[in-house]
């Protein structure tokens, strides 16, 4: 039996494909021009995939469902960490969309050697909610990183 984020997988998503997302960041957002948004894509995909990036979140059948940059970051308390921004999503019932975006930043966080990671809110009314993160509005910090992914 498949598990309900086995539909869908997080991938990089290179200045190349972005195009593809356009119709998703409309959704979010309809005032963002398409040039702004190849633009934006553009800028993230000249990372090192080791330091920051634009990822994409599509099913099996292709379809981009859900999008968020990530970069990695230090600071005091946390040292190495994973902050994920600009979290746009399709609306689909449940919580399997959401569990997809935070295993995808779990792998994301581990494959990079971050001790936690740090989701800023999508919106200004998102809240904090550290006690059922795939439910909530995404707002919050898991930590550590490590323990999650096990």
């Amino acid at each position: 039996m498949q598990a309900a984020t086995d539909i869908f997988e997080g991938e990089l998503l290179g200045s190349h494909r972005a195009r593809l997302a356009y119709p998703l960041v409309r959704l979010f957002d309809p005032a963002i021009s398409l040039d702004s948004w190849l633009a934006f894509a553009r800028r993230w995909s000249r990372q090192s995939a080791e330091r920051g990036g634009l990822m994409a979140i599509r099913d099996r059948r292709g379809y981009l469902h859900a999008l968020f940059t990530y970069r990695i970051e230090h600071n005091l308390r946390f040292g190495k960490f994973l902050r994920v921004s600009d979290v746009i999503m399709g609306q689909l019932p449940g919580a399997s969309l959401n569990r997809s975006i935070l295993d995808t930043a779990t792998r994301l966080a581990g494959r990079t050697g971050c001790a936690a990671i740090v989701i800023e809110p999508a919106h200004d009314t998102a809240t904090t909610a550290p006690g059922a993160p795939e439910t909530a509005s995404f707002g919050y910090l898991i930590e550590p990183a490590r323990s999650r992914a096990s």
